[in-house]
């Protein structure tokens, strides 16, 4: 089956403005310097498969481990918006994302506005005065995002988009509320995937989950035999504060997965993630995280049959030469569909393209830096 996107165009989200990715492959590799932009094309993906799923949402604003509460939500969201000018640090451009199928072109566009409110104190804050000060009360910032939605294929949409208060509980108290239109906006299946997700046991767990609702726990099996070709099965079992992963091994009986190392995890990980976006989109941020150099090429070939498999269309970001090296060999028998893109930022972001065979070219026959 052909990729989901066959091009991809940002006009403006955070520091990008009128980058586009076109032709667009199976697997799509992206490259550059520090702060060239490749994490934030990830994230402009993730909003354009689904704005109206508060939880992809919710992924965009944790994804640079920023502490999210009620009082910075309205700020955090503020930064997905280009600022207009120096002279208009509190003024943003509208986000605006365009993409295009095999069948339709579809685009996005959100317009930012930042409210205060008046938040009064709770019960608890107050009985921790025996005099209550005169500035309990404060302020908070909400932010509200209008959007409008075009697709060839549903027509247009739009409506209103809220971060802000919902109600006193343990953990950040702040909740996307959208309005209906925007709910119906369509959902593409995508996954991102930080590049230390493989320490949250949470994921592991999921990935397992995942395995058995869709069952491909073979499909998971196979996968974990690159790293290990004793590893015969996995289980999950109860375990003191939540469940955990257990890897059945022909010579060393039942043992926990973190003591086979990070990049066992991160092929679990990666795996389950990989399954929740079948018929979609997978996004890998800095994919070689935690895999050794010896093992990056049997990982992306794997990744390869797996989304051939599943159909699903891969954007991963590196900052290795050898995992760049690691993808080409992995693509070796396949490069129509393997895409890079170099990043090269000055004033604006360009994206420059690369086929698979060029860029086999500029690697092996030429020896050229392609980061």
């Amino acid at each position: 089956m052909n990729p989901l996107l066959q091009s991809f165009h940002i006009r403006s989200f955070r520091g990008l403005k009128n980058v586009s990715l076109e032709n667009l492959g199976r697997i799509n590799l992206l490259v550059g310097e520090n702060n060239s932009g490749k994490t934030s094309i990830l994230e402009s993906l993730l909003m354009f498969g689904a704005p109206g799923v508060s939880r992809n949402w919710l992924r965009i604003l944790n994804a640079r481990d920023v502490g999210l509460s009620d009082d910075n939500i309205g700020e955090v969201v503020s930064w997905l918006f280009p600022v207009i000018g120096r002279d208009r640090p509190t003024e943003r451009e509208e986000i605006v994302i365009e993409g295009v199928s095999e069948n339709r072109r579809e685009s996005l566009r959100l317009r930012f506005q930042m409210e205060t409110e008046i938040v009064e104190a709770s019960a608890m804050e107050l009985r921790r005065y025996t005099e209550v000060p005169e500035d309990t009360d404060r302020t908070r910032k909400v932010a509200h995002l209008f959007a409008e939605w075009f697709s060839e294929l549903d027509g247009a949409k739009s409506g209103e988009l809220v971060f802000g208060h919902a109600g006193r509980r343990a953990g950040p108290r702040f909740t996307p509320t959208f309005s209906d239109a925007i709910k119906r906006i369509r959902t593409v299946p995508m996954e991102f995937v930080k590049p230390h997700a493989h320490r949250l046991g949470r994921m592991s767990v999921g990935a397992l989950t995942n395995a058995v609702w869709t069952e491909k726990k073979e499909l998971l099996v196979s996968v974990l035999q690159i790293f290990d070709q004793d590893i015969s099965g996995v289980e999950m079992v109860a375990g003191p504060f939540e469940p955990s992963l257990v890897i059945n091994h022909r010579k060393l009986g039942p043992m926990p997965l973190h003591a086979f190392g990070d990049g066992l995890r991160k092929a679990v990980v990666v795996t389950g993630h990989a399954m929740r976006a079948e018929n979609g989109i997978l996004l890998l941020d800095e994919a070689e995280t935690a895999l050794h150099v010896s093992m990056q090429e049997a990982f992306f070939k794997s990744l390869h049959h797996l989304c051939e498999e599943l159909n699903v269309q891969v954007f991963l970001t590196t900052h290795s030469i050898e995992s760049v090296d690691a993808v080409l060999a992995a693509f070796d028998a396949d490069l129509a569909k393997l895409t890079c893109f170099r990043l090269e930022k000055d004033e604006t972001v360009i994206a420059k393209r690369f086929s698979g065979e060029s860029l086999k070219d500029l690697r092996m026959v030429l020896g050229q830096e392609i980061r």
